[in-house]
């Protein structure tokens, strides 16, 4: 995978998390519980939460995914409707290249980034 295929996927990423932001903002903004009420109903213990990356099964905190505190794609669908996100097995489900996520995952975690050695 090129660094330009990365960095494209990321844009990808973004613009489907800006998406889902307006979505919820325009159609369900007034209809949801709140955060809190939301992390208690799907959490297994803490904030643990199983992701479904393009058909890969991932665990994860959602302090890890939301360590920046910016807008972004996790932090974003955290604040608001993620329920309305999750696949038949209650995981969050997210349509993307899972082996991608990974290496965007193990980055959220470390806060380093490293090319598998196949793309370098």
């Amino acid at each position: 995978m090129s660094k330009s295929l990365l960095l494209k996927q990321c844009e990808d990423l973004n613009h489907l998390a800006i998406s889902i932001k307006k979505n919820i903002e325009e159609n369900l903004l007034n209809e949801l519980p709140p955060l809190s009420l939301l992390k208690k109903k799907t959490t297994m213990h803490d904030d643990a939460v199983m992701l479904n990356v393009g058909g890969r099964e991932f665990q994860t905190t959602i302090g890890t995914l939301t360590k920046e505190k910016s807008n972004t794609f996790f932090t974003e669908l955290f604040s608001r409707g993620w329920e309305l996100e999750k696949d038949e097995c209650g995981r969050l489900f997210v349509d993307r290249n899972s082996d991608l996520f990974a290496e965007i995952l193990d980055y959220m975690r470390t806060g380093e980034f490293i090319l598998p050695e196949e793309v370098t």
